[in-house]
């Protein structure tokens, strides 16, 4: 009998402590995640330019093909898109813009000009990437 009581002592023991493991990482999890949203907050009211916005490396580069293809099958576009100088007003009808300057071959690297409040104004594409 003695032999269960200890078992149900290290279990009850091991289970208190788990769950106690369990609290503190979450605490620590929400805890860096204020912190990091409050740090977000004090970059963007110092400088209109930064945005708490994760890209990935693809969001901000493509082809000139990909960039060609998005651009014909861009529905009420909210901004003016500007690529090498050349602008799009928004809400053009796609079957109206001429996109044989696009190097299809080419890489466009993407650049987002946003307003005070931060809404997006022009997206411009320039060839690097």
């Amino acid at each position: 009998m003695s032999t269960h009581a200890d078992e149900m002592i290290e279990l009850w023991t091991s289970t208190v402590l788990f769950m106690a493991a369990l609290t503190i990482a979450i605490g620590l999890i929400h805890a860096g995640s204020n912190d990091i949203r409050l740090l977000d907050e004090r970059n963007s009211a110092q400088d209109r330019n930064v945005h708490p916005t994760l890209h990935s490396r693809g969001e901000l580069v493509m082809s000139g093909a990909r960039l060609a293809a998005t651009l014909m099958n861009m529905q009420d576009e909210q901004a003016d898109i500007v690529i090498q100088g050349k602008r799009i007003a928004a809400h053009t009808d796609s079957r109206m813009v001429d996109i044989s300057f696009i190097s299809l071959h080419a890489i466009y690297q993407k650049r987002i000009v946003r307003s005070e409040d931060g809404r997006i104004m022009e997206i411009h594409y320039d060839l690097g990437g």
